[in-house]
């Protein structure tokens, strides 16, 4: 895997071996070809996220901005923070400082 881009709650990676781009932004996880990420990118960079803060403001919802993920009534939600932190992401251009990388142990790992 390589690290293409990274922020404080998120990055993305690049797999060679299966030509996938892999979006982990907070507790959600994307799989991507390059055209898909290219068009959530241009999707997020779409939406005018001042309109949702005000039209949300009363909402019961935490998050204000809610995107789609590609299905029938399947989002993700997002604060404003949120929101422009996921855009510096899909920049491709957002480095995190130098992170050491060490093989994880199978053995450490507790599934559900």
């Amino acid at each position: 895997m390589m690290l293409i881009s990274c922020t404080q709650n998120g990055q993305i990676l690049y797999c060679p071996r299966h030509d996938r781009v892999l979006l982990e932004f907070g507790n959600i996880l994307l799989r991507f070809n390059y055209k898909e990420l290219e068009d959530f990118t241009q999707y997020v960079n779409s939406i005018d996220f001042n309109h949702f803060i005000i039209k949300n403001n009363q909402s019961f919802n935490r998050k204000e901005i809610l995107l789609n993920i590609g299905y029938d009534k399947a989002y993700f939600g997002v604060t404003q923070s949120e929101f422009l932190e996921l855009k510096e992401l899909l920049t491709l251009e957002a480095h995190c400082p130098e992170k050491k990388l060490s093989k994880i142990k199978i053995d450490k790992i507790h599934l559900n």
